[in-house]
């Protein structure tokens, strides 16, 4: 037999101990979700949300000391944003390493070439290296 409210269910309990494990926007569902059902101040909140955060993102996010729940959100969700793009731009640097060709053609301007003859320059020197490649050339 329970008397009164379970833990898990107590928003006071859960609002503090939430923490960011996926994206941001989850995070911040789930946290406003749990906001809802508390009655504190905002500057409280923000607090708690910062608290949950992923430790990379939260220093970032407490150097704009954001005022506004709002603001704290896009603080960390714009953050969150640079990461996952740096890492998307290591792993393109990374293929450039391993396709020289590429290199030359991105480095190599000696004409004002527009992107789509870029692209399709780029294109035929691929087709014609696997086109070589294949048979042993």
């Amino acid at each position: 037999m329970q008397f009164g409210p379970d833990e898990l269910d107590d928003p006071m309990v859960a609002l503090p101990n939430l923490k960011q494990t996926r994206t941001v926007s989850e995070y911040h569902k789930s946290s406003i979700k749990q906001a809802f059902l508390v009655d504190d101040s905002e500057m409280n909140l923000i607090s708690l949300f910062l608290a949950g955060l992923r430790e990379d993102l939260r220093e970032k996010v407490k150097l704009d000391k954001p005022m506004r729940m709002v603001a704290s959100y896009r603080s960390a969700h714009a953050r969150e944003l640079i990461v996952i793009t740096g890492k998307r731009l290591s792993k393109f640097q990374s293929y450039e390493a391993k396709n020289p060709l590429h290199c030359i053609l991105q480095s190599a301007k000696p004409w004002p070439l527009s992107q789509p003859i870029r692209k399709a320059i780029h294109t035929s020197f691929s087709e014609e290296v696997d086109s070589n490649t294949s048979r042993g050339v």
